[in-house]
């Protein structure tokens, strides 16, 4: 699940594609005092990941439910829901090609539909979400921090994202800088959204409509 330090008395929820990556190691941090390095357990590869799960929210509420949270300061770190959209696609399906012609017959999809560019990936995206990879990479944000912002004392931006430093310093007088992981294929400024609007007004229409409901219970904090 995401990270919970009592010592702290802090929860940080978590969403992928929202700089969760370079968060959990800096949750590590403050749980450990030394930054995590990838090791390995009886043959396998632990990753940050495995350490502080990404789950949805409904499940997150019953692993903490010994816990009285009342007295926890709780956070998470959102982005432009499109802008979150399109960095899925440059992470997962450029760079780690997790919609391979080897993935795609695994889960028995079409080959054919392997390594789309983007205008096909938005086309076909309910088909490239029965990839679980895919699936859990642009599901909902409310999914994983649920549909009630008032949940949390500190809602972060991630075009602010040293802010959460300066909360970290003020809070509990921890130094400790955000580092940026994670940037595999491009990111989201790889494919430009103006652009996009502008010459797939209907791709860009169903990226809309995809994350309407972030966009609806968030758009706030963005």
């Amino acid at each position: 699940m995401s990270a919970i330090i009592p010592e702290l008395k802090l929860i940080y929820v978590s969403i992928p594609k929202c700089a969760c990556t370079s968060l959990k190691n800096c949750m590590f941090f403050l749980e450990n005092k030394f930054d995590f390095k990838t090791y390995k357990n009886n043959g396998n590869y632990v990753y940050i990941h495995k350490l502080y799960p990404s789950i949805y929210f409904e499940d997150f509420l019953k692993k903490i439910e010994k816990y009285d949270i009342s007295s926890f300061t709780k956070i998470c770190l959102i982005r432009d829901p499109i802008q979150r959209f399109i960095s899925a696609y440059t992470n997962r399906v450029m760079h780690h090609k997790e919609l391979s012609i080897d993935k795609m017959k695994a889960y028995n999809l079409d080959p054919e539909m392997a390594n789309p560019n983007f205008v096909k990936y938005v086309r076909k995206f309910k088909t490239y979400r029965k990839i679980q990879s895919i699936r859990h990479h642009t599901d909902s944000i409310c999914n994983y921090i649920g549909e009630d912002p008032s949940f949390y004392d500190k809602i972060f931006n991630i075009n602010n994202i040293d802010e959460i430093s300066i909360f970290l310093k003020k809070k509990y007088d921890i130094d400790y800088k955000i580092p940026k992981l994670q940037t595999g294929g491009g990111g989201s400024k790889s494919i430009e959204a103006n652009k996009l609007k502008k010459n797939q007004p209907g791709i860009y229409k169903k990226i809309e409509e995809i994350t309407a409901k972030d966009y609806n219970i968030y758009s706030k904090y963005l």
